[in-house]
């Protein structure tokens, strides 16, 4: 037969072991929910390199360089200087957060004082 204590016992194990499920399926979304946005990070980043690596090809055909005909000095890249600029500083702040959320260094203390948008800080 159960006793009162026993009951209380085995109502307190149940409670213990219920909290600890609850934890690992909090921990397990958790999981999931940083690895859904390191995806999409990392995609965005891909898109950029794809698009930075579009804008870098030589526009000349393969005969034309063969033959030597010389690259005009404006054929490199496509869309300006400027948007490559900006794209490679994006491409770079993708990186870094992937870096940063992969590495589990969130924190604004720990973040890398050498990241291009803060710029370079002799130690």
């Amino acid at each position: 037969m159960l006793t009162l204590r026993s009951m209380k016992s085995q109502s307190s194990a149940a409670s213990v072991e219920a909290d600890i499920r609850r934890e690992i399926e909090r921990y397990n979304a958790a999981l999931r929910h940083g690895s859904a946005i390191s995806y999409e990070v990392l995609k965005q980043a891909l898109q950029t390199w794809e698009e930075l690596w579009a804008e870098c090809q030589d526009p000349r055909s393969p005969e034309e360089i063969l033959d030597g005909k010389p690259l005009a000095p404006g054929d490199l890249p496509i869309h300006g200087w400027q948007s490559l600029l900006e794209r490679m500083q994006l491409l770079g702040y993708y990186l870094h957060y992937i870096q940063r959320l992969l590495g589990r260094s969130l924190d604004p203390e720990t973040e890398d004082p050498q990241h291009p948008a803060r710029g370079k800080q002799d130690p």
